[in-house]
């Protein structure tokens, strides 16, 4: 018996654990927290990547209803979506609090999973019968086509052109149609697009090659 009495003494000394809340904490509006993430917050790293997983973490709940911690308890296996997920659930959910026997508002914890994924890209518009196919713009340009002064002032935006096609598919003249409000990404795209580019000619109801106008863009963006 000597031998057993700290132990004994020590679970007497632990306190009791508190009893589950009579009425669990809930969203606010009862819907799934999942809806709360938008494409907007993917973490650009994990893009560049092309990461994707789900992630499940346990939300604590506050006596008010707020969110006061959250914990990972299942990684996506990237740490950039797993830190995003606390951070928008933290920022964003409300709860209703859960309800001790009395009816008074308790602490309670609730658990969540949230699913990241990348959508597949937007192929381009068909372009119609018979007209200039528009060009592939991946890869087309490269950070070092990124023009040096438009580098330092950070300088982004996206440049929409037309483009004068011959009838063999050469460009002979491309038009701002809406400018980045920068004029060295603006006159970059017109010298890749007319230098780089390549195009399928437009035909006519003869079956002949001939002159066409395509209209297309160009994103300027500087990764984090």
């Amino acid at each position: 018996m000597p031998l057993f009495a700290p132990v004994a003494l020590l679970l007497a000394l632990q306190p009791p654990s508190a009893p589950p809340p009579a009425t669990p904490a809930r969203t606010a509006d009862g819907g799934n927290l999942a809806r709360l993430v938008t494409a907007d917050d993917y973490p650009r790293p994990a893009l560049r990547n092309e990461e994707q997983g789900t992630v499940a973490v346990r939300l604590e709940i506050d006596a008010s209803g707020r969110v006061s911690g959250c914990t990972v308890t299942q990684s996506s296996g990237s740490p950039s979506l797993d830190t995003r997920t606390c951070e928008v659930l933290t920022e964003r959910a409300h709860f209703i609090p859960a309800r001790d026997s009395k009816g008074r508002g308790v602490a309670d914890s609730y658990a969540q999973r949230i699913t990241w994924r990348i959508a597949p890209p937007v192929p381009p518009p068909a372009p119609p019968p018979g007209g200039t196919q528009p060009p592939r713009t991946t890869g087309l340009i490269t950070m070092e086509d990124y023009p040096a002064d438009a580098l330092r002032q950070h300088a982004q935006g996206l440049v929409r052109v037309a483009l004068d096609i011959d009838e063999n598919a050469r460009v002979t003249a491309c038009k701002i149609v809406t400018s980045s409000g920068y004029p060295s990404l603006d006159a970059a795209t017109c010298r890749i697009l007319s230098t780089r580019a390549r195009f399928t000619a437009a035909i006519d109801e003869k079956g002949h090659p001939t002159k066409d106008v395509l209209t297309t863009q160009i994103d300027w963006r500087i990764p984090d």
